[in-house]
């Protein structure tokens, strides 16, 4: 099954404690956001933000870049379908 709210929260913190989040993050926006996505969906969503900060030299994870991590794997899943999540599951 999916994870609840809290499992989600607890999956973020796992895939986020080694990386540099700029303070004005909201991680209960983020998980609100990532409603029915399963763990590895969370994971992928927090390794395309990390994405977005290398592309632009930084090393700290802006708002935009968790936003942008999120919708992408959003669109990539509708896209592919169930062999993009395979990557990551």
């Amino acid at each position: 099954p999916l994870p609840s709210m809290e499992g989600r929260k607890e999956i973020l913190k796992i895939h986020t404690k080694n990386m540099s989040l700029d303070k004005d993050i909201n991680l209960n926006e983020m998980i609100e956001r990532m409603e029915n996505f399963s763990g590895a969906e969370i994971k992928a969503a927090c390794t395309e933000a990390g994405y977005f900060a290398i592309r632009d030299s930084r090393t700290n994870i802006t708002k935009n870049d968790f936003l942008g991590g999120i919708e992408k794997v959003k669109k990539e899943e509708l896209l592919e379908g169930s062999d993009y999540m395979k990557m990551f599951g």
